[in-house]
């Protein structure tokens, strides 16, 4: 599902689960932390693939959350 809307990602994501949709492919691709989105997305995908982007390191720090991906990931 390709959507051209001016809606919250998460919002949305939360209402495809309430729609009770199911997907083959899913592309996390948040600007932040994919972490928002589990372990919910798993409800929206059954014998499928699920492609998650982590941001690069220079981004978090652009963004105050080195201290986050340090708690997150190590």
């Amino acid at each position: 599902m390709q959507s051209n809307t001016d809606e919250d990602s998460y919002i949305l994501f939360h209402k495809l689960i309430y729609e009770k949709k199911n997907y083959d492919i899913i592309d996390i691709d948040p600007y932040g932390f994919p972490s928002r989105f589990m372990p919910d997305v798993f409800l929206l995908i059954k014998n499928g693939l699920i492609f998650i982007t982590i941001p690069h390191h220079a981004v978090n720090i652009l963004n105050r959350m080195t201290q986050e991906l340090l708690n997150n990931y190590f």
